[in-house]
């Protein structure tokens, strides 16, 4: 994911970090800090999903994982969530995006 977002948003100011920590070095942290600590049991897991039951009985389509994180941290950076350098302006086709009935431009930054 850093990969791809520091690709897309680099060449705009940002600065994405994009190195690799050693799974030694998480378990380390994880002695002196909760957030790597949560992380340590997931050390080397993969993970597959089959999702086939909610495609077949809720209709969900599912999008791309790359352009949907592009995506969300370019409209978290457009809402001041994750600081943009300043000039930022991010244009998304956002495609058919279900909302709930609230609308973009009714939420507050």
């Amino acid at each position: 994911m850093a990969s791809t977002l520091s690709d897309e948003f680099s060449s705009k100011g940002f600065r994405v970090p994009t190195a690799h920590a050693a799974n030694w070095m998480i378990r380390f942290a994880g002695c002196f800090d909760g957030t790597a600590a949560a992380v340590v049991p997931r050390l080397g897991l993969h993970e597959l999903h089959d999702h086939t039951l909610a495609e077949t009985v809720l209709g969900i389509k599912w999008r791309d994982a790359e352009p949907a994180f592009v995506q969300l941290a370019g409209t978290a950076a457009s809402f001041g969530i994750i600081k943009a350098p300043s000039g930022f302006e991010f244009a998304a086709d956002l495609g058919e995006v279900r909302t709930e009935g609230m609308l973009a431009s009714s939420v507050e930054a």
